[in-house]
C-alpha cells in the first residue's frame, strides 16, 4: 500500500491509500482510481501507479503532460 499526497494544484492537502497490486489509474476522469481535480494540467489518464515486486512505480501515460 501507498500513500499520495497532492502538494501542488487544485486540492493540496488532499490523500488516498492506495492498494498494491495491479496497475492504479491517476488522473482528472471519474474512472481513474485516484480522481484529481480543479488542476487543468492534469489529463483524463494521466499517470499508472504500478508494482514491481513489493517495489511501486509511476508512469506517466504519455499523454503529453507532465507528470511530476
Amino acid at each position: 500500500m501507498v500513500r499520495l499526497t497532492v502538494i501542488a494544484g487544485g486540492e493540496p492537502g488532499r490523500a488516498w491509500q492506495v492498494e498494491s497490486g495491479g496497475v492504479r489509474y491517476i488522473g482528472s476522469a471519474g474512472a481513474s482510481d485516484v480522481v484529481l481535480v480543479g488542476d487543468g494540467d492534469v489529463a483524463a489518464v494521466h499517470a499508472g501507479l504500478y508494482w514491481v515486486g513489493a517495489e511501486c512505480r509511476l508512469r506517466d501515460m504519455g499523454t503529453g503532460e507532465r507528470s511530476g
